[in-house]
């Protein structure tokens, strides 16, 4: 550990003056489980343009994020290539109800009907639940099924409500490979995930 800190704060031209530095480094590095591996992404990665204006410290502090994100990303690849097309399946499905939906909507405001604001328990097909419990509460995140309906008539070129599906399924997945997601601190690195390309 302590030939890896020289190593970089050598490379960075890190100033070990402050005991605190030195503490945050060790702190950081104690969270990296393949070193090698981490040695030839900051060997890599260390004179990019973006880091330019940076201090020493302040190139280790984000090209450790990164790093990490890149780690993250690649132990949770089959499951977000999962939540991109569970995405698209449930937006599919929502879509599906809208008729019945907007049928709702018109008897309330032309005909004066009075009823029960339809939900996804409402919906079922063959006398059963057409929404499972999981979906409906990944829903429930969103909002109602007004509004979720509203997402996908948003805009014409992409389904919002897919979009915004995704990301839910996206981030159940990264925390489920990483539970140091869950930490406040640590959670800043969701946002380099698919920005990092690669670890190698």
């Amino acid at each position: 550990m302590n030939e890896l800190i020289l190593y970089i704060t050598e490379l960075l031209n890190i100033k070990t003056d402050s005991k605190i530095v030195v503490l945050e480094i060790e702190k950081e590095l104690k969270t990296i489980e393949d070193m090698a591996l981490y040695q030839r992404y900051i060997n890599k990665h260390f004179d990019n343009e973006e880091l330019r204006y940076k201090t020493g410290f302040q190139k280790f502090l984000e090209l450790t994020k990164k790093y990490k994100a890149g780690v993250i990303e690649l132990k949770a690849k089959p499951q977000l290539t999962e939540a991109k097309s569970k995405a698209k399946l449930l937006a599919e499905k929502v879509n599906s109800t809208s008729v019945q939906f907007d049928k709702s909507e018109w008897q309330r405001n032309h005909l004066g009907y009075t009823h029960k604001e339809l939900n996804f328990k409402s919906f079922k097909l063959d006398k059963k639940p057409y929404f499972t419990k999981e979906e409906i509460g990944i829903l429930n995140t969103i909002g109602t099924l007004k509004k979720c309906l509203a997402l996908q008539r948003m805009s014409s070129s992409e389904d919002l409500l897919e979009k915004n599906i995704e990301q839910i399924l996206r981030s159940r997945a990264l925390k489920s490979v990483s539970p140091m997601l869950h930490d406040k601190t640590d959670a800043r690195v969701l946002g380099m995930i698919g920005k990092v390309g690669g670890v190698a």
